[in-house]
């Protein structure tokens, strides 16, 4: 498989070269099953190598999903460190594709419901992008309550 160095720079160009219509583009499966399938350090360095993408790029719609589904499973049962990182991608996600989110809106605000003591912070700043600083609130108290 080569070494992780290799394989981040092949996820990074398969999400750059991935077919585009305008300024979106999609994830193609392989890329999707290294996130979800890798040693979670090896997740780690991949989904941080995504941050600064998911902030430059606009992502189709079944992208956004297919990143929740395949680090969902860190978000919930990660340990603290892995979990901050996963809720730090999401917030950077969610802040630079609100008005793409649709449906994981209500995901992520069932996620945040779910939140962990340890967590607080960083959940609070993902409601926070959730909200868009608290001036987008149309529903809030249905997804959360």
């Amino acid at each position: 498989c080569g070494n992780l160095g290799n394989r981040v720079k092949r996820f990074e160009q398969a999400v750059v070269s991935t077919q585009s219509t305008g300024d979106d583009f999609t994830l193609d499966q392989a890329s999707v099953q290294e996130l979800k399938n890798g040693k979670l350090a090896d997740r780690l360095k991949l989904l941080k190598s995504l941050v600064e993408k998911v902030e430059e790029r606009r992502l189709e719609k079944t992208v956004i999903e297919s990143l929740w589904l395949a680090i969902k499973d860190i978000a919930e049962q990660g340990q603290m460190d892995a979990r901050h990182r996963v809720i730090g991608f999401l917030n950077a996600l969610v802040s630079s594709h609100f008005d793409q989110l649709g449906p994981m809106r209500q995901t992520l605000f069932n996620y945040i419901k779910l939140c962990r003591p340890e967590d607080v912070e960083p959940c609070f700043a993902l409601l926070t992008s959730l909200t868009q600083n608290g001036t987008y609130l149309y529903m809030l108290e249905e997804h959360i309550s």
